[in-house]
């Protein structure tokens, strides 16, 4: 049962982490603007969308969380892939170890938590350095896009 268990956390990890970083990473990456721990460019587009006017003063106060956000994230994708590159090639083996196997999910679950907890905590740093009328506008893509992958199709209202 534990292991079904914990089968089932890492399908929903992945399924979760990519719903919490998608808007962070996949949505507003641009090819030619790199993100990663070995670039030294991670600027506001990857964070904060561009209808979301920003004062120069909210910039500068955005930009440091948005450069360690990055570095985290980037950090512990890496190592979440790294696991489950090492589940995939022990599933090659004739004979696969299990216990290898669930000692590797249990690492992917424990990054993964890491990596939502730092995405809500980069979220909620970022919502608090906005105007209430700005912070409207970044979490609701967020919220929707979260309810929209747990396949209930609901969305925030606008406000009319």
């Amino acid at each position: 049962m534990k292991k079904l268990i914990l089968l089932l956390v890492f399908v929903l990890g992945i399924g979760a982490a990519f719903v919490l970083t998608k808007h962070f990473i996949f949505e507003n990456h641009k090819p030619d603007h790199p993100v990663s721990i070995n670039s030294q460019h991670c600027d506001l587009s990857c964070c904060v969308p561009e209808n979301i006017k920003l004062s120069p003063s909210q910039k500068a106060k955005i930009q440091p969380h948005v450069r360690e956000y990055c570095q985290c994230r980037d950090t512990l994708s890496i190592q979440i892939d790294q696991k489950r590159l090492s589940v995939a090639n022990l599933l090659l083996q004739p004979h696969p170890d299990f216990l290898a196997i669930d000692n590797l999910l249990e690492d992917i679950a424990k990054l993964q938590k890491k990596l939502e907890l730092k995405t809500i905590s980069h979220i909620l740093e970022v919502k608090n350095l906005l105007k209430p009328e700005q912070q409207d506008q970044f979490i609701r893509p967020i919220v929707n896009e979260i309810r929209r992958r747990c396949y209930h199709g609901e969305s925030l209202k606008e406000k009319s």
